[in-house]
């Protein structure tokens, strides 16, 4: 091959519009306006995904679902499907962390310090967490095929490197009603963009776990 076929091919590959990466900040509010913390902003490809989307936590460090004053740290957390999530116990006390949801069943006995086993998360869907211990401590774990998502801080807003495409975007949180669970909508992404999603209902109040609570 030439340099002048070489460049043409490369050009052709940079410009492609599936290879076009662009910045999608999008923005999660409560029907009053208030910030959404803690809401997983997922973006699906309207297309099967290719081995590369497919296979990226493979050569991830594994993500942490810590235990810190008698809580789950952090409350929520999302991760690629085939990510391993290490469980240390930041605290000083035994914890028993355990899940029976249908995405991901397993139950890591009295521990202490980070000497519990990861788990490995193949299945997508979500993982509800708790301790057999500390009855009020509940965590989450949210397994996305896709490797286009984001958990949104305090500010409830996150941003994504995305490449051209269409999509279906979808947010969760463990606290919304479940009108709100099942509302997507098709976007197209084709340049840098903002976009807002309004819940049509408030989240339910805060639980103990998220509060925390000092009883042993």
């Amino acid at each position: 091959m030439t340099f002048r076929r070489f460049f043409l091919l490369l050009a052709t590959l940079l410009l492609s519009p599936g290879l076009m990466a662009h910045t999608l900040t999008i923005s999660v509010t409560e029907p009053d306006g208030t910030p959404v913390g803690n809401a997983v902003v997922v973006l699906t490809p309207d297309r099967a995904l290719t081995d590369a989307e497919r296979n990226q936590p493979q050569s991830a460090p594994p993500a942490i679902m810590n235990q810190i004053n008698k809580q789950f740290v952090p409350h929520v957390l999302a991760v690629q499907s085939h990510t391993t999530v290490s469980f240390p116990n930041s605290d000083n006390i035994f914890h028993h962390v355990y899940s029976f949801s249908p995405a991901r069943q397993f139950e890591l006995k009295l521990y202490k310090e980070a000497g519990a086993s990861a788990i490995t998360f193949d299945e997508a869907g979500v993982v509800d967490l708790g301790c057999n211990i500390h009855d009020w401590m509940l965590g989450f774990i949210y397994v996305t095929d896709t490797p286009y998502f984001a958990t949104t801080p305090k500010g409830g807003e996150v941003t994504l490197t995305v490449p051209a495409d269409t999509f279906t975007l979808s947010v969760w949180h463990p606290r919304m009603h479940e009108d709100d669970i099942a509302m997507s909508r098709t976007i197209t992404v084709n340049k840098d963009d903002r976009l807002s999603v309004s819940l049509t209902q408030p989240l339910y109040p805060a639980t103990d776990s998220e509060n925390g609570l000092e009883e042993y």
